[in-house]
């Protein structure tokens, strides 16, 4: 056991800013915490947008069902961040706290992501 690594785990994520036009769109390696997640998208959003639009207090993690492929489920605690990383398939969406909407298909531009990366809904 001690020489045990354990499989990589990694999804899909779609970053949408608050004007609904400004996005990032990739794949991520999830590391064990959710802390640690929080963090990489801080220095993605840093990366490529500059340190003003960087606070992660501004944005709220959620996540796909492939199940309930229509509804975002915020990722708010490490209990749950641990299920979504179990799952087969990962699509994460990060919001702006002003967009209001946790039905995909109210929101254009991650219906479309979603529709390309999973095309059977």
């Amino acid at each position: 056991m001690e020489n045990y690594v354990p499989p990589e785990v990694g999804a899909d994520f779609f970053l949408l800013y608050r004007d609904n036009y400004s996005f990032l769109e990739g794949w991520i390696c999830l590391d064990d915490k959710l802390e640690s997640l929080r963090h990489l998208f801080h220095e993605e959003i840093e990366f490529a947008w500059g340190s003003e639009y960087s606070d992660m207090n501004n944005y709220r993690i959620y996540h796909i069902d492939v199940e309930d492929k229509n509804y975002l489920k915020e990722i708010n605690d490490q209990h749950y961040y641990q299920e979504v990383r179990g799952k087969d398939r990962i699509f994460l969406v990060i919001l702006h706290k002003h967009i209001e909407y946790r039905y995909i298909e109210n929101i254009p531009l991650v219906f479309e992501w979603f529709q390309k990366h999973f095309p059977t809904i």
